[in-house]
């Protein structure tokens, strides 16, 4: 490429401009990784109770409440969306509000990740926060036909319960840190 001609893609096109506050490598928007994670929150938290109504096996009735369901649902599905409302936020900002908020923006991306990580591994971290509550992953034993459901069965309402969404919530939080890196470092090189 010279001086005296712009850049290009491969179809003679010129490159799609960036969107403001998106990672100049990823593309990545952090208002839209924010409103991924309220979705995932919102999924987490509504799961247990409306599952059941709808064919997902749980363990118990629709609308049951059980300290399982509040630590290992409602509170992270709920943390979940407020973590993504105030990604959110930060990311509405204008250009300066959001490199005074690059240290606000990380904290967040790690308190996703960590939630992401709670969200997919809690019912097996379960003892750690409620000693003596036996759980150790053994709810899932407490789903009506656990025991008949083939091994695969039982891998998919786990990814489709816990691990699905927890990889993603914590997906969404190394995606913010990315972004608040960018935002904090503007002068790094941007790809050619």
């Amino acid at each position: 490429m010279t001086a005296n001609h712009s850049p290009t893609d491969r179809l003679g096109q010129p490159p799609a401009p960036i969107a403001a506050g998106a990672h100049p490598l990823l593309g990545i928007e952090p208002a839209s990784v924010g409103k991924v994670v309220i979705g995932l929150g919102a999924f987490m938290a509504a799961m247990p109770f409306v599952g059941p109504a709808v064919g997902v096996p749980l363990d118990g009735a629709a609308w049951q409440w059980s300290t399982d369901r509040i630590v290992l649902h409602l509170v992270p599905g709920l943390l979940g969306v407020v973590l993504g409302l105030s990604v959110v936020r930060v990311a509405r900002r204008g250009a300066g509000g959001r490199l005074a908020m690059a240290p606000g923006l990380r904290l967040l991306a790690y308190a996703t990740v960590a939630l992401g990580a709670w969200m997919g591994a809690g019912p097996w971290l379960y003892d750690l926060v409620v000693p003596g509550a036996g759980q150790s992953g053994l709810m899932f034993l407490g789903v009506p036909g656990w025991a008949s459901m083939s091994p695969l069965h039982q891998m998919a309402l786990e990814a489709v319960c816990h691990w699905g969404p927890g990889i993603l919530t914590a997906a969404s939080g190394l995606a913010v840190s990315a972004v608040a890196v960018g935002i904090a470092h503007p002068g790094r090189p941007e790809p050619a």
